[in-house]
């Protein structure tokens, strides 16, 4: 099927250095300048314009007190070497303290540094050594005063509860006491039903139609593919700009998500992909606007807040509520859990089918299905299997270590048809629907479900 004349016109602005599209999100499609580099943020967009010159330094030099102790104790480079330390490699003899992502660094050291803000506004405090635990209650209080999310005020006491443990292993006592027990319990509970960005529950199936309806009218058939690999496929949104388009897989509609620092913890996977979308990403390859198979098909020109503009434009032009981009995984999780269902009643799945898929997806990487030491269900003394109750109310059957008559380990892989095939279907259904996410854990799924 050849495409519209106006359509190839669209597609090719679109992958034109300069597309300067006009959007109330502020999208134009523009490639970045190479060697672009983020301009500084102002003194006002700081919140710090109100001090003197003497006292920004001050702040800086405090908050260059907490920077130094994070980087004593993280190991995070944002390119995987070939010896590079990971954080696997430390927990299999130790506990992988410290910090050992790059994310993770930038979150916890921009939540330091507003908790440090506030404590030299309010308190004068020039040095870490300074700091006591009723600043942290303080600072704490004044999140919960400001209404802010449960889930932004814990994640406030997570990060300083990781600095206060990396002063406390440099020595200094004091800031490694700052937070106590009586921290934690202030810090408000939050249920699944909080676990959500913009709207509530998330996009659903309609949402992602509706806004990939707008980005192809409005924009190009290569915007409504980026809204429907989201919104089919659920990848995060920093994977989703990494997708190259020698990572498609035309022939099995399939996306494999195997390259270096493509996917969240290096964690490769295989996604599928729907027959339609497959075909439209297809339709575009064979224009041959891009540059070599090795170009990121959308990251290429996309930053993160290019793509997150786009999203916000296109749900505001297709009538859909605007959510954020990680809650496209939420729709992904509903296409894939009623694809199963549709396949299920047809007759086109069966136990067994659903366990071959789940071997293919385990199978992508050895990663992902290691050769280790076996265990087995714990069984009372009538033979029953044994179960464990988690705090979110879920059921886990007790594993113990395999070992021999000899009394040596059984090793063999982690996941078998023959194992799988004793577990429940609504088990392995759920464990099918986490592999696409991304996630070993089964449980992973109730996260995204209204």
């Amino acid at each position: 099927m050849s495409l519209p004349e106006q359509e190839i016109f669209k597609l090719q602005r679109a992958f034109s250095p300069k597309p300067g599209y006009k959007t109330s999100s502020g999208y134009t499609g523009n490639a970045k300048k190479r060697n672009y580099k983020k301009p500084p943020q102002s003194a006002k967009k700081r919140k710090i314009d109100h001090l003197s010159n003497k006292q920004r330094k001050e702040l800086f030099d405090l908050q260059t007190q907490a920077i130094v102790l994070f980087e004593k104790h993280s190991n995070v480079t944002s390119k995987k070497t070939e010896n590079k330390v990971t954080k696997k490699d430390v927990k299999d003899g130790l506990v992988a303290d410290g910090i050992w992502s790059v994310s993770e660094w930038e979150t916890y050291t921009r939540r330091v540094k507003t908790f440090l803000k506030f404590v030299y506004e309010n308190h004068g405090i020039k040095n870490i050594k300074e700091l006591k635990p009723k600043h942290v209650g303080e600072f704490l209080q004044s999140q919960i005063d400001k209404n802010n999310a449960a889930k932004t005020i814990g994640n406030y006491h997570s990060a300083i509860q990781k600095f206060a443990e990396f002063g406390g292993k440099s020595g200094l006592k004091s800031v490694g006491k700052i937070v106590n027990k009586h921290h934690k319990e202030m810090v408000p509970r939050y249920s699944k039903e909080q676990y959500r960005r913009g709207k509530k529950g998330g996009y659903d199936i309609s949402d992602v139609q509706k806004m990939a309806w707008a980005a192809g009218k409005h924009f190009s058939l290569h915007h409504r593919n980026a809204i429907e690999v989201l919104g089919y496929c659920g990848p995060r949104i920093d994977e989703f700009l990494r997708i190259k388009w020698e990572n498609v897989d035309f022939q099995n509609n399939k996306i494999w998500l195997v390259d270096d620092n493509q996917t969240k913890g290096a964690r490769p996977r295989v996604v599928p992909v729907p027959e339609k979308v497959m075909k439209n990403l297809k339709e575009v390859f064979e224009l041959g606007l891009h540059k070599t198979d090795d170009q990121n098909i959308w990251g290429d020109k996309m930053s993160e807040n290019d793509a997150r503009n786009l999203i916000k434009e296109v749900a505001r032009l297709g009538g859909a509520k605007y959510s954020a981009a990680h809650d496209f995984r939420r729709a992904a999780v509903k296409y894939h859990e009623k694809q199963i269902k549709k396949e299920l009643k047809r007759g086109d799945l069966n136990k067994e089918k659903i366990v071959e898929n789940l071997l293919q997806f385990v199978n992508a990487d050895p990663k992902l299905n290691p050769w280790e030491h076996k265990k087995e269900p714990k069984r009372d003394k009538n033979g029953k299997i044994m179960y464990r109750k988690s705090k979110d109310g879920n059921k886990y059957r007790k594993m113990v270590p395999m070992y021999d008559g000899n009394g040596n380990p059984v090793m063999g892989f982690r996941y078998t048809k023959e194992e799988l095939m004793t577990r429940r279907i609504d088990y392995l259904k759920n464990m099918l629907v986490s592999q696409v996410l991304g996630h070993n854990r089964t449980d992973i799924t109730a996260v995204y479900k209204s």
